[in-house]
């Protein structure tokens, strides 16, 4: 497994934290030989007892931007602008097929999306570092204990 080697904390953030590796993936000789590149790793959770493991049975193949699908975000709805946004690109359309509306409603939302949340991403990307860098300076401090 890459990454944090503990899936598991209980009483985070007190001196009387404990840490362990319950969270695994168990395969057999078969499959392994099916996927000799298979790459587990640790991630991030911040809500979570358990961090969250992923594994990747081909890591080097990378999705392509072209299978992007457009996703509503449901925080959008916090935004005072979005009713204009969808209003202007919905009636931008000269024919009035739906789909061609949707199409053009999703185009315009994704280029508001970056726009407007550009600085958020930054500072969640930002957040999450220092969330990871925490958690690793907790078990460099505390490594001794587990061991």
């Amino acid at each position: 497994m890459e990454g944090h080697p503990f899936t598991w904390v209980k009483s985070r953030g007190t001196a009387h934290a404990i840490e362990e590796r319950l969270d695994r993936a168990l395969v057999s000789h078969e499959w392994w030989d099916n996927f000799p590149d298979a790459k587990l790793t640790n991630l991030l959770a911040s809500c979570s007892d358990h961090s969250p493991i992923l594994l990747q049975c081909d890591p080097t193949h990378r999705i392509s931007h072209k299978s992007y699908r457009f996703r509503f975000e449901n925080v959008w709805l916090k935004e005072d602008e979005l009713i204009d946004v969808v209003n202007q690109s919905w009636n931008a359309v000269d024919n009035g097929e739906v789909l061609h509306r949707i199409s053009n409603c999703a185009k315009e939302l994704s280029i508001w999306n970056k726009v407007n949340y550009k600085e958020k991403s930054h500072n969640l990307a930002l957040h999450m570092a220092a969330m990871e860098a925490a958690r690793m300076a907790n078990d460099e401090g505390a490594a001794g204990r587990f061991f």
